[in-house]
């Protein structure tokens, strides 16, 4: 458990239900899919940190109110190039050992070939029925963006986009919908 401490739940308050995943950059601030936050308004939204088994009591668990949210202003629905948003807490997120910050990437370095986690509590196969209440995670290889273009010739694949596969070809091992 806790092995993701900036793991975030975006929820609908209504339901207390999770539509979304997002990750912690500081105290204030969460990074997030334009494709989920588009045309949300901040008072329907809560998020979630410090989440690991949704079904259980929980000492570490918090939840936020939201300030703002932010959508790329070049974010494209039918590509989607520029596919990231920012969500503004309502107050500061307490960090402890079980929830902190994602650390950024390092520009200068290329992650291509690496292996990198895709976390969240998105549904477990294609079509399934959201969300599994444990959250879940995943190991992949980041790949070039060639790889991705070949693997999927319909899709438009650009520079801001991250590819990662399992590198088998196959689809068994892959982040599935509410983990964005």
């Amino acid at each position: 458990p806790y092995e993701f401490p900036w793991q975030v739940s975006v929820r609908r308050k209504s339901s207390d239900s999770h539509f979304c995943g997002g990750s912690i950059i500081n105290d204030r601030w969460v990074v997030c899919a334009a494709h989920c936050m588009q045309g949300e308004a901040p008072a329907l939204v809560s998020l979630v940190v410090g989440e690991h088994d949704s079904s259980a009591a929980s000492t570490v668990r918090q939840t936020h109110d939201v300030d703002s949210i932010f959508v790329h202003e070049d974010y494209n629905t039918n590509t989607l190039e520029n596919d990231v948003s920012v969500i503004k807490t309502s107050v500061a997120i307490t960090f402890d050992i079980n929830v902190g910050p994602i650390c950024a990437p390092d520009p200068a370095n290329d992650y291509v070939y690496r292996k990198s986690q895709c976390s969240g509590w998105g549904t477990i196969n294609s079509g399934g029925i959201c969300c599994p209440n444990i959250l879940r995670y995943v190991t992949l290889n980041v790949t070039t963006n060639q790889f991705c273009e070949d693997v999927y010739p319909l899709n438009s694949i650009y520079d801001d986009m991250i590819c990662a596969s399992d590198n088998t070809g196959g689809n068994d091992r892959d982040s599935c919908h509410g983990n964005s």
